[in-house]
């Protein structure tokens, strides 16, 4: 009896992981379903457990050393919530559906963490903000502060995009903000006229940038920036040499 009742058990485990097997590969991709294993074979989760394998996922998945803080966590689960809803998925403020979970992971997380990636030594070294903080955060931190003081940001609403944000003048205390896109290969911005200027590295736009000297709160960029590339060898690259990246556009942010 004790044997034909474990082996019923058994049973019933293996049927149900097979259902979850079945469902969940016609909607992760083998890299998100490595997320979302962790709570297989349910197909919906608490937000408190989507927060705690963020905060483990994100670092073995960049392979950074800095992970995200509770503001950022806090702030990619509002993201799940805006991106879902732009798909019209119903979002419980119980928990997270694997399907809600897929956009997230599709339009927000990877491009997002594609280009961490890709800025690894900047953000080990804390010279960029997390998504938590946006464009009024920004100009409260750095709005004291003489002209060329600037910070860097990642858009949580255009994911894996950078927001430059900047003192661009005194009287009147004039704070720009610049968006680059980092999704593809370089970081480039766009200009009003349709133009744009590329550059290899994040460090050469803002080591390029003559508007922008001091990271607040009060590093010189050559010393931070200029210091991450050495024995580097990326060369930056333009797609216009007439233009010059300090100019007085307030791109998008």
């Amino acid at each position: 009896k004790s044997s034909s009742s474990s082996s019923s058990s058994s049973t019933i485990v293996t049927r149900e992981e097979l259902d979850y097997e079945n469902k969940i590969r016609t909607i992760l991709s083998q890299e998100a379903r490595v997320f979302w294993d962790s709570f297989k074979p349910r197909m919906e989760t608490s937000w408190e457990s989507f927060k705690r394998r963020l905060n483990s996922h994100f670092k073995a998945y960049t392979g950074v050393t800095r992970g995200l803080d509770e503001h950022d966590i806090h702030s990619a689960s509002q993201f799940v919530q805006k991106f879902a809803r732009r798909k019209n998925i119903q979002i419980s403020h119980k928990g997270l559906s694997v399907s809600a979970f897929n956009v997230w992971w599709e339009m927000w997380y990877t491009p997002l963490v594609k280009t961490i990636q890709r800025i690894s030594k900047i953000w080990d070294n804390n010279y960029i903000k997390g998504v938590a903080y946006d464009k009024n955060s920004v100009r409260n931190s750095i709005v004291g502060g003489p002209v060329g003081t600037f910070m860097l940001r990642l858009s949580g609403n255009n994911p894996g995009c950078i927001v430059l944000g900047f003192v661009g003048s005194d009287r009147p205390k004039k704070i720009l903000h610049i968006l680059i896109d980092g999704r593809h290969s370089d970081f480039k911005i766009k200009f009003d006229d349709g133009k744009s200027q590329s550059y290899a590295r994040l460090e050469d736009l803002v080591l390029q940038c003559k508007r922008v000297t001091i990271l607040h709160p009060n590093v010189a960029k050559h010393a931070a920036f200029g210091n991450l590339m050495i024995n580097d060898d990326h060369q930056s690259r333009s797609s216009s040499g007439q233009y010059d990246f300090a100019c007085d556009d307030e791109g998008p942010s």
